[in-house]
């Protein structure tokens, strides 16, 4: 893997360590480890981030700050759901299939 196609892994962590918080069942994958299946006793769900998003924020800091703002009361108010990040930060939620 070329340095241009690394993630911060540091990144990751982030990720993983705010849906750790809720779920007890934690599965990252996807070509880029940008998908997130979660499963806990009342909900299962998956988080998928767009590389690009994740390439542009600055610090994982700032990760950590929008996964607790933004994406953890989405996931909370969606359970079963599919929740994408796009490029922009947007989020598209869509119900799981059966």
């Amino acid at each position: 893997m070329s340095n241009d196609q690394r993630i911060d892994l540091e990144k990751i962590r982030v990720i993983r360590n705010c849906l750790i918080k809720l779920f007890h069942d934690l599965h990252i994958g996807g070509e880029f480890l940008t998908l997130f299946a979660f499963t806990n006793a009342t909900q299962s769900g998956q988080l998928k981030f767009h590389r690009e998003f994740l390439d542009t924020l600055q610090s994982p800091g700032k990760l950590q700050e929008y996964m607790e703002a933004t994406v953890i009361p989405a996931i909370q108010a969606n359970p079963d759901g599919r929740i994408e990040i796009d490029s922009q930060g947007a989020i598209t939620i869509t119900e799981k299939q059966p």
